[in-house]
């Protein structure tokens, strides 16, 4: 994992996914539109997160109001599909990832020369239609079929302009020629009731999750943030960011932007993940469930765990539950995991996980395997590239799609586990 950027209006930081085990709640209070799942009993205290619907380091109005503000200026509302049918990059399918073993690929394609190279951004975090809709689909009434992988970016500290994050969108439909598109994550936001403009999201964007209309993504000193993939906007073309002394909005030359929604913060600064790093969908547990775990740096002592927790996903929704009635959400399993220093991703299906575990910028990298339940520390399982990241798993084909974000060395692969 790199180090990451922390400046503007929100806390930076580095950013990833890790691992749990075991299934534990308590009941609470629901909140109007959000199920509670069963509880039951659980063996440690649950970390709890609490709902926030507008900025914290301003004094704004809710998001919402912000999202129904700029449709109200006009700015078109746009979808999946919307982004999809308007793609403007090539990627390049590949057959072989260096510091992949050969026998693991089972698709892979890097990014077009500008992305392969550039210093300024680097991707970190990743996820698919299939964690989005148990299909490949691109929402609930879409057709089958359709292939898409997105990855989130940071911009870097030393290039840092303000560019905060951004999410890719990649159409892997047709496998031998991949294309994608851009999108900025914005925040909308007005000033003690004046008109409501945009600035960037300034996280390391380290870990994301798209489970229905939603995408997760790991807030590093803070917790989770929200984005609704049914509510981005397209922007005219232009410098600066939001809006403008004409009263257009411009997003620093991207045309599509993607608002936050929500954030979930941490309730109790002495019982928190040290970092909120990786956030993975788990399609496998009933119900499904959202999984968010800690990194640890390689120099802190052998025998740390790593803390990795689950919290229960409203099937209709896609918001965490059970809501009580303070808007506070806790979490129903807990796992601590040995030798999993510097996970950078982390996925589980049927009680197996897998971590994507770095080892420095010209270090290849390790795949582990953990078992829930087990008192043994992860286990080897193969080589990964230099700098890989997070992790996804495909529901579909059992295959965990990764990436690495080094420039020059910058590639999204799917693996045979």
């Amino acid at each position: 994992m790199t180090t990451p950027q922390n400046a503007g209006n929100a806390s930076g930081g580095a950013t990833r996914r890790t691992i749990l085990r075991g299934m534990a709640a308590t009941p609470f209070a629901l909140a109007a539109a959000e199920l509670a799942a069963p509880a039951v009993a659980h063996a440690v205290e649950p970390y709890g997160l609490v709902i926030s619907n507008s900025p914290t380091w301003v004094p704004s109005g809710p998001y919402t109001s912000g999202i129904q503000a700029l449709r109200a200026e006009g700015l078109p509302r746009v979808g999946v599909d919307d982004v999809l049918a308007d793609l403007n990059h090539d990627a390049v399918r590949v057959r072989t990832v260096p510091g992949l073993p050969s026998g693991r690929l089972g698709y892979g394609f890097r990014w077009r020369r500008t992305d392969f190279r550039t210093p300024r951004w680097r991707p970190q975090g990743i996820t698919t239609n299939f964690d989005g809709w148990g299909r490949d689909a691109t929402g609930p009434d879409s057709g089958t079929g359709k292939k898409v992988v997105l990855v989130s970016w940071y911009a870097t500290d030393d290039a840092d302009s303000g560019l905060g994050a951004r999410v890719t969108f990649v159409d892997i439909t047709n496998r031998s020629r991949p294309r994608y598109r851009h999108v900025l994550l914005i925040q909308p936001y007005n000033i003690r009731g004046g008109d409501y403009t945009f600035g960037t999201a300034r996280i390391h964007a380290g870990g994301i999750a798209w489970y229905g209309n939603r995408l997760y993504i790991a807030d590093t000193n803070n917790g989770l943030r929200v984005y609704n993939l049914d509510d981005m906007f397209k922007v005219p073309r232009g410098s600066g960011i939001g809006r403008q002394e004409d009263g257009s909005f411009h997003a620093y030359g991207y045309e599509y932007v993607l608002p936050q929604s929500r954030d979930y913060l941490f309730t109790d600064p002495n019982h928190r993940l040290s970092r909120y790093s990786q956030v993975a969908v788990d399609r496998t547990t009933s119900p499904h469930t959202l999984l968010v775990s800690e990194f640890h740096e390689r120099d802190e002592p052998a025998d740390t765990v790593m803390r990795a927790v689950r919290w229960n996903l409203h099937p209709t929704s896609g918001a965490l539950v059970p809501v009580d009635s303070e808007s506070r959400v806790y979490s129903t399993g807990v796992a601590e995991i040995r030798n999993a220093r510097q996970t950078q991703g982390a996925v589980s299906a049927g009680g197996r996980y897998y971590l994507s575990i770095s080892n420095g910028t010209g270090g290849r990298g390790y795949l582990r395997t953990w078992q829930e339940g087990s008192t043994s520390p992860a286990a080897r399982g193969w080589r990964l590239p230099i700098g890989p990241e997070d992790l996804s798993h495909h529901g579909g084909t059992g295959r965990l799609w990764g990436l690495n974000e080094y420039e020059r060395n910058r590639y999204v692969f799917a693996m045979e586990p």
